[in-house]
């Protein structure tokens, strides 16, 4: 809103307003016609900001990043095209930021000095997303286009009959390729990530519980038990949390399971095999 007030300076100077309202963020700002007031509370406002969100993207990096992926992918009809949206800018640049938590690229970049950023992970992970809102050629806005039509050609009815028989059938593959990760046998990635992100693209949609396929979305990685099979399922389940938040307590109460599972099952970190003895506690016989 900032920004546009200040764009009102060079596009329509003499038929300024005065009153701007979000939609989205259900807030009012009152301006005066000074613009060189709105420029300087614009500036002030972006550094603010800047800092604020660098601030919190180090202590959680997935989670806030999730948030300016969300804030990305919501759809806005105004000003679609040919206008330049400060807010969106400013979040790519956020998601770009390499986290002060994330070692790796942080020491590369300060012994290459490459500024190097994570602009090309962030846009990824934002376009897998993308396919979370499209399920059998429908996205939101033409369900609910096919919702008010449906007096005429009962298109709600068969939009429904294919969800549903989706939900179906990925359960039936979830099972499937649950039972042989379990069972030891070979999984291709290619395969394992199809089925998961299909999983995923279902539960950003649904409207009510799916326990069954929160179950096995959460707990195929696991079974798997790979560095590559976790950062999928973190993926996956980060952005179902984001894009649907009604799943989220459904989605943490399955990872906190799993992760149970693997204390008891002694897996990973807690594995037998990683237990260090200090030889020093114990004593040798005369």
């Amino acid at each position: 809103m900032m920004w546009a007030s200040c764009l009102e300076g060079e596009t329509d100077e003499y038929g300024w307003t005065s009153t701007y309202t979000s939609t989205k963020g259900h807030i009012v700002v009152e301006l005066p016609d000074n613009y060189n007031y709105r420029q300087a509370t614009l500036m002030s406002f972006h550094k603010q900001a800047k800092a604020w969100v660098l601030q919190v993207l180090d202590m959680a990096p997935l989670d806030i990043k999730g948030l300016l992926q969300t804030y990305l992918s919501e759809f806005e009809d105004e000003g679609a095209y040919g206008h330049v949206s400060l807010g969106r800018s400013f979040a790519l640049e956020m998601g770009a930021v390499v986290p002060s938590t994330d070692q790796r690229l942080g020491a590369i970049e300060r012994q290459q000095d490459l500024k190097i950023n994570a602009a090309s992970d962030f846009i990824s992970q934002y376009t897998t997303r993308q396919e979370y809102r499209f399920i059998d050629g429908l996205n939101d806005q033409e369900e609910e286009w096919l919702r008010m039509d449906a007096n005429t050609n009962g298109s709600v009815e068969r939009g429904a009959s294919s969800f549903h028989r989706s939900i179906e059938d990925a359960t039936l593959l979830l099972t499937d390729l649950e039972s042989r990760t379990l069972n030891h046998k070979h999984v291709s990635v290619a395969e394992l990530r199809d089925i998961l992100r299909r999983a995923a693209a279902l539960l950003c949609r649904v409207k009510k519980d799916q326990a069954p396929i929160v179950h096995h979305l959460v707990g195929i990685p696991f079974a798997v038990f790979t560095k590559q099979a976790i950062k999928l399922g973190i993926s996956l389940w980060m952005s179902v949390i984001k894009e649907n938040p009604r799943m989220e307590p459904r989605v943490l109460v399955a990872i906190a399971e799993c992760w149970e599972a693997t204390v008891r099952g002694k897996r990973g970190l807690f594995c037998e095999s990683l237990r260090y003895y200090d030889h020093f506690l114990f004593t040798i016989p005369n």
